[in-house]
């Protein structure tokens, strides 16, 4: 009531007290009780609209706090979101002038670091990358729908771990949309950065911001708004001006460019979701007014359109290009947590027949196959997820053949389904009960253990079904008689898949899986995938044995 009474009045005020708010609002309890009185949202955004408009009057520091307490309350709320999405033009406005902010200061940055000789650090500059023109083809997308979201993580000075009171049930069956929790730090919910209008300051605004319209996206008719609307392309503008490596930016320090981008790319997962619908931004589509970002970022990835423009009808295959060409680069982000979130959004893009040629000549299929081999399931599960698609289009068979795409993803099969069947087993061994001074430490660890295990398990599903794509499918330009793809899969290897698809299927594993979406599926999985290993022995195989490519419903 402080904050949207008499706080509209008295900015000072509303600061002081949403300080204290943003502290509370960490507490469940407390996220229950301001969503259970109908007055308490709509107060916070009158205080938010009052205080926080799109210009250089805006009292930043307010601004931090009110989207670090909202997005608190959005993480897991249907009811909040939509709540919140009233404000949700405001916030797209916000996000649009704090964006061209930060573009301004980092330029700043750069031309005060040349003045004092800084420079580059003679470090190597890399040429643009534009995508070249994309073949506007009629595919039949095989595989319409994206891996389910990972669990809900949260973002602290710049790490992410896995956070409590995120609901993975009110997401878990809305591909590719992600939510995460916490804010980065203080614990009122204002960042490291400086004052003033320094690239940390501005950051810190956009931290707290693009989390907030990340978890409005959550909501489907929230989402699809917040898609369509041109500022959402903003985020492609944001991407393109920071480095492909977190390093220091102006004042901004390394972690705090890091928090950012993974934020960005969070947000850019859940709002990719409703490409498919040809109502996006980020994509240009039909519709979408907003202007095409310009220039290249510190890794030189070009998001422009060659020639420096593009006719009207050309304004989705240059959005495309641009945030297909942006995403492949963030493939390679040594935070396994940001190569996981651009994997997730390649997912969702993939969807687009034209994406997916453009995710092969931008080399994005082979960045993917490496990803395979990660030692995070996380990261393999969300590769598998664009993997899933690319493998369904006839036209791509044949690069993935050139990639050596069938032995790749049977090696990463067998690793992720070694891993699930040994959690499982792990969880059926049980142990010692633990003493009372290490319970909660105990129950920390298994609770990792156990999220660890079915991220294995959902990906283990995912590489199988990739792999299936691969054997039963054939290149678009393939003669009547064909050596299949499967003749890539040597015989070591395809008895090694035989054996660990009839492991996992024992009672004594699968059955034990926790993730219970993965555990319904793998039988079937399993019986598919056997019955193509065993018929990849006799190839070269005829046209009769057609695709049959396997979707993530």
């Amino acid at each position: 009531e402080l904050v949207g009474g008499v706080g509209v009045e008295m900015p000072e005020l509303a600061l002081n007290a949403a300080r204290v708010l943003a502290k509370l609002s960490l507490d469940g309890e407390v996220q229950r009780r301001i969503e259970s009185d109908s007055r308490h949202t709509p107060a916070l955004l009158r205080a938010l609209i009052a205080h926080c408009p799109a210009s250089d009057r805006c009292h930043t520091p307010l601004l931090i706090r009110l989207c670090f307490v909202l997005a608190n309350l959005t993480a897991a709320s249907p009811p909040s979101r939509a709540a919140v999405a009233a404000a949700a033009p405001h916030l797209l406005r916000l996000l649009a002038f704090h964006t061209a902010a930060l573009v301004d200061a980092i330029a700043a940055a750069a031309v005060q670091a040349e003045a004092r000789g800084e420079g580059s650090g003679g470090e190597e500059v890399l040429e643009p990358i534009l995508a070249p023109d994309v073949s506007k083809g009629d595919l039949a997308a095989s595989n319409p729908e994206h891996v389910r979201p990972a669990d809900a993580s949260n973002p602290e000075r710049g790490r992410r771990a896995n956070a409590a009171g995120t609901a993975r049930s009110a997401v878990a069956d809305k591909p590719g949309r992600r939510s995460f929790g916490g804010g980065g730090g203080t614990t009122d919910g204002a960042g490291g950065g400086g004052g003033g209008g320094g690239v940390a300051a501005v950051a810190d605004v956009l931290i707290k911001l693009i989390r907030l319209i990340a978890h409005l996206a959550m909501g489907l008719a929230e989402g699809a708004a917040i898609a369509a609307a041109p500022e959402s392309a903003s985020l492609l503008r944001l991407l393109s001006a920071l480095p492909l490596e977190p390093t220091l930016v102006g004042d901004a320090p390394p972690l705090c460019i890091e928090e950012l981008q993974l934020n960005a790319l969070s947000a850019v997962t859940n709002l990719t979701f409703y490409t498919a619908g040809g109502g996006s931004a980020l994509l240009g589509a039909p519709g979408a007014t907003g202007s095409l970002p310009q220039g290249t970022n510190g890794g030189g990835v070009g998001v422009g359109c060659a020639g420096g423009g593009a006719a009207i009808g050309d304004v989705w295959s240059c959005h495309q290009r641009a945030l297909c060409g942006l995403l492949a680069q963030a493939l390679t982000h040594p935070n396994a947590e940001a190569a996981a979130e651009a994997a997730r959004a390649l997912g969702n893009i993939s969807r687009l027949p034209p994406a997916r040629l453009t995710l092969c000549e931008l080399l994005a299929d082979e960045a993917l196959l490496i990803l395979l081999e990660h030692p995070s399931a996380q990261v393999c599960r969300a590769s598998c997820g664009a993997l899933i698609n690319l493998s369904s289009d006839p036209r791509c068979l044949s690069r993935l053949g050139s990639l050596s795409a069938v032995p790749r993803v049977a090696a990463a099969t067998l690793r992720l389904l070694d891993a699930a069947n040994a959690a499982a087993l792990a969880d059926g061994d049980g142990g010692a009960t633990p003493s009372t001074d290490r319970a909660e430490e105990a129950l920390s660890r298994s609770a990792d253990e156990a999220a660890d295990g079915a991220e294995a398990e959902a990906a283990a599903v995912l590489a199988a079904k990739t792999l299936c794509n691969l054997l039963s499918s054939r290149p678009v330009d393939a003669a009547d008689t064909v050596e299949g793809q499967g003749a890539a899969l040597d015989e070591p290897l395809r008895r090694a898949v035989l054996r660990a698809a009839a492991a996992a299927a024992a009672e004594k594993n699968a059955a034990r899986w926790r993730d219970e979406s993965s555990r319904a599926e793998w039988p079937q999985v399993a019986a598919l995938l056997t019955q193509l290993a065993t018929v990849c022995a006799s190839a070269p195989r005829t046209a009769a044995m057609h695709s049959v490519a396997v979707g993530d419903k």
